[in-house]
């Protein structure tokens, strides 16, 4: 399929808008197939999407970003979630740890 239009997205919008999240789901893997990802931050959401993922047995990659601050509980729910589920959650990290972010632009989270 060819990139996505504005045009497009509206009536997309308006044809999964009486759907369900599972039916959405089967629709853009049969459409962008192995260019399609998940993304979870194992939040409450992203465990929803992974559970969909795993009820309707699509091996679809999920993609989770490790900031290299998170809370131990957050990785632990990535490492369960995958075993669990049986899916291949792809964890992606910056070039820089926080440290090096820091001393080269300085405390970003303040600006």
């Amino acid at each position: 399929m060819a990139r996505l239009s504005q045009a497009d997205l509206i009536d997309l919008n308006h044809t999964f808008e009486d759907r369900t999240p599972q039916e959405l789901i089967t629709w853009a893997v049969s459409t962008f197939g192995d260019r399609l990802a998940a993304l979870s931050s194992m939040q409450k959401s992203g465990n929803v999407v992974c559970h969909m993922l795993h009820s309707l047995g699509i091996p679809l990659k999920v993609l989770f970003v490790d900031t290299g601050v998170l809370f131990e509980e957050t990785l632990e729910t990535r490492d369960r979630i995958s075993r669990e589920y049986g899916l291949d959650i792809v964890t992606l990290t910056p070039e820089r740890t926080m440290a090096q972010q820091t001393a080269e632009l300085g405390v970003l989270y303040l600006t």
